[in-house]
């Protein structure tokens, strides 16, 4: 019964895995309330409630039936595998039995080639383990090279080919990346391995017993430089494990009778003897060992399977974190009615007069693990009051607050917008209002994290909404509620922060030392009159690539936000990357307004800065050449299958050196980079307010495209001031 839970156990991990991948292909987490449900009301650690939010998602079936087929091919295959080897350990027998011609048998010979080649790959295979093990911290690294990775590999292979449907494909990768990488990888091709070898040396002693029983062999040695003395030991040697386990040797003088001389008739005596020392070495010698390490291997992978964890920081699993624990408020207190959350004016404040000190922060329940606390500002220094989880911190925050000889110069209060707004929380910011001669800054973060669950935008505003109306009834008003994520903290809202923070500070959209919008369409500007003298291509992928790094690198800073925003991969060696190349273009293209996306020239636009966009961001962080990478089908590919088919009544008219596509598309990736800290619905309003007809004329050459971005800066600034006012 033990055996048979940690089995299932083990399924529930691989099928979480399943989902994992699943989800990674479909670039978004699935968004099943009910699964979430019944894993918040399962408990336990996170992975617990990992499982068991996969065990409840709808497509679970559908996905444990494609594991189930998985296992079944790879089982098929070994159990194939295991025949050949039984066959070649049989041929191998025969044809060393018969080098020598009819009836005569080279002993040394026929045991050369019994045991020598797997002699030297059980020393191999000892080697490669020992060494794979002291590796063993790495616990995501392959598993080494062996018979058994190659023929679990072809097993792969072949159930990846067998069905093509979403479902096999994330089944496929789930049990590829558990059963072929770590320990039990390690453990499980060592089980094959063995196997196939046990099988080789089963077939060899069949095959020597049986042409032992039907035919008569005359067993020889035979040497050119050796002498007799030489064979006697290294025979008595090589008997000394056999006879002691019961298996009949010859004597030294049946050794001594048994040289192979020229003019000389062949030995026929001790053949009885030759024929058990052959079948023990087989036995003692090849066969017993991989007995021996096929027991010990399947141990250590049974063993490994209990052992084995999901590894919950990886971006699958760590955008889980704050969606299965998104639970009522810990510092929620009992309310009579339980009604909505009253919106009363701000209370009667219970201050004293004390001088300013410096700004003092607090968190509410925000997930502390994942941001620099407290936030890192431009000439802030922080009082920090710590992130409140309990009442205990609450209470300690508000006596530290109420008996401190000087009030903070701007308390800033961080709310997790995960977390649903309750009375116990508006309560706690009143409370702490009623502190303070000014309004405290309630900083909303976590907004990536919210969006990161596939929920549509009118939720997410819903739930902003939500918390300013708990700031409203606490007395904040409301210019002091700010959405900014810390842990995708830019420049622009650092300084944002910091100017609300000073005594006499107003909030600005964007501050000019961190306004860089001119210099990125000087960047353009420059690839484009470069293009010109150089007669690029209008299409060229690469020189286009180079321009949005080089427009990355303005924003430096930004790019690690905005590739979470794409969902970009960190390397560009991830098997995946078609799939994030055209999530990537999906998601810069679902930024634009409606009537954009109607627009073939800017839809193209969208698709173009996401896929590119992911490449720089990529190539930004590793130390790759934009001209040696092998992703420009791959780009076409991911733009052509979002911009189509809305695209192919414009590619006809598309002039040969017509340079709109990539300024508009590099363009639009500088704005997204400027925007960078707003939230997704600021960001498409601002779009809608810039992007217009005019920008969508031909561009030929450097002059052109001047004109274009000074027309979309003029519009952007725009649109900055009425937006963000």
């Amino acid at each position: 019964m033990i055996r048979r839970d940690q089995q299932v156990v083990f399924r529930d991990r691989l099928l979480a895995e399943a989902v994992r991948s699943h989800e990674r292909d479909g670039s978004a987490a699935i968004n099943d309330p009910s699964a979430e449900h019944a894993a918040q009301q399962a408990g336990g650690d996170f992975e617990h409630r990992i499982i068991t939010r996969a065990a409840n998602l709808p497509i679970a079936r559908q996905l444990r039936d494609s594991l189930h087929q998985v296992s079944t091919v790879m089982i098929w295959i070994v159990a194939i595998g295991v025949l050949l080897a039984l066959i070649a350990g049989a041929a191998t027998a025969r044809a060393t039995l018969g080098v020598d011609g009819p009836g005569v048998a080279n002993f040394y010979w026929v045991l050369g080639g019994v045991l020598g080649v797997q002699t030297i790959a059980l020393l191999l295979w000892a080697i490669v383990f020992t060494w794979a093990t002291l590796r063993s911290s790495l616990a995501n690294t392959p598993a080494t090279v062996s018979l058994g990775s190659i023929v679990l590999g072809a097993g792969q292979l072949i159930a990846g080919k067998l069905h093509q449907q979403s479902e096999h494909t994330a089944a496929v990768q789930a049990a590829g990346r558990v059963l072929t990488h770590g320990p039990i990888g390690r453990w499980l091709f060592s089980s094959i391995t063995h196997g196939l070898w046990l099988a080789f040396n089963i077939g060899c002693l069949l095959m020597i017993i049986v042409l032992l029983s039907a035919r008569q062999y005359t067993f020889v040695w035979e040497t050119t430089i050796l002498t007799e003395e030489h064979y006697v030991t290294l025979t008595q040697a090589i008997a000394t494990v056999p006879d002691t386990v019961g298996f009949t040797t010859p004597t030294e003088e049946q050794i001594a009778a048994s040289q192979r001389r020229e003019g000389q008739p062949l030995p026929e005596t001790a053949r009885e003897a030759w024929s058990s020392l052959l079948a023990g070495c087989i036995v003692v010698y090849g066969l017993g060992p991989r007995l021996l390490l096929l027991g010990l291997s399947l141990s250590g992978f049974r063993a490994s399977k209990r052992r084995f964890r999901l590894d919950r920081t990886l971006p699958g699993y760590a955008r889980l974190e704050r969606r299965l624990a998104d639970q009522p408020s810990r510092i929620t207190e009992p309310d009579g009615d339980g009604g909505e959350l009253p919106a009363e004016q701000q209370p009667p404040p219970t201050h004293r007069d004390r001088p300013t000190g410096q700004p003092a922060v607090l968190g509410i329940e925000i997930n502390r693990p994942d941001i620099a606390w407290p936030p890192q500002l431009p000439g802030v220094s922080w009082d920090d009051l710590g992130v409140l989880e309990d009442r205990d911190d609450r209470r300690r925050a508000i006596d530290q607050l109420s008996n401190a000889d000087t009030e903070p110069a701007r308390l800033v209060i961080a709310c997790d917008l995960t977390t649903t707004p309750d009375r116990g929380i508006a309560r706690l910011v009143r409370q702490l209002r009623s502190l303070l001669t000014r309004d405290p800054l309630v900083l909303l973060t976590g907004g990536h994290a919210l969006r990161s669950r596939g929920l549509d935008a009118a939720h997410v505003a819903q739930r902003v909404e939500d918390w300013q109306q708990l700031a409203a009834g606490a007395g904040v008003q409301h210019e002091h509620v700010i959405e900014v994520d810390l842990e995708h903290l830019t420049d622009a809202n650092a300084k944002r922060i910091s100017s609300l923070i000073s005594p006499n500070g107003e909030a600005t959209a964007q501050s000019a030392s961190t306004r860089r919008i001119e210099q990125a369409f000087d960047h353009i500007v420059q690839h484009v009159q470069g293009w010109v003298s150089r007669k690029v291509a209008a299409d060229d992928a690469a020189a286009h690539a180079e321009l949005h790094r080089a427009i990355a690198k303005t924003y430096r800073h930004e790019t690690g936000s905005l590739r979470d925003m794409l969902n970009a991969p960190r390397s560009l060696d991830a098997a995946d990357l078609t799939a994030s190349l055209k999530d990537s273009a999906q998601r810069a293209v679902n930024l634009l307004p409606d009537r954009l996306r109607k627009s073939p020239k800017w839809l193209a636009a969208g698709a173009m800065s996401g896929a590119l966009g992911c490449v720089a961001a990529a190539t930004l962080l590793s130390p790759i050449a934009i001209a040696a990478l092998p992703t420009w089908s791959l780009i076409g590919a991911a733009i052509a299958a979002v911009a189509q088919p809305s695209r192919k009544a414009a590619d006809t008219q598309t002039a040969q050196h017509d340079f709109g596509d990539a300024v508009r598309s590099a363009a639009l990736f500088a704005m997204l980079l400027e925007l960078q800290g707003c939230d997704e619905t600021t960001i498409t309003r601002v779009l809608d307010r810039v992007l217009d007809h005019k920008s969508e004329q031909p561009i030929a050459d450097a002059a052109a495209a001047r004109a274009i971005l000074d027309h979309l800066r003029h519009r952007l600034d725009l649109a900055l001031a009425e937006v963000t006012r």
